[in-house]
């Protein structure tokens, strides 16, 4: 049985991310990762819920939306094949 109606993982693809009725806010955070400058983005949900770069955000079948590890995304895959 699934049990998400839409699903998408967070990345450059701000846009998209930035499309989706729940979405509030993105913030650019730069950061230094083996001395170079790195990018993350993060995303503010209307209720709250903040997505970073590799979590998903997803629609379960009642509409909520809901942020998930990119470990807790893969689980739920599992248990759903």
């Amino acid at each position: 049985m699934k049990r998400y109606n839409y699903a998408i993982q967070v990345g450059d693809n701000v846009t998209d991310i930035m499309n989706l009725p729940c979405v509030m806010r993105c913030d650019k955070l730069m950061f230094c990762h083996n001395k170079k400058n790195a990018v993350q983005y993060r995303y503010l949900l209307d209720d709250g819920q903040e997505a970073v770069t590799y979590d998903w955000i997803v629609q379960d079948v009642s509409g909520k939306w809901h942020v998930l590890s990119g470990a807790q995304y893969e689980k739920l895959n599992e248990m759903e094949s």
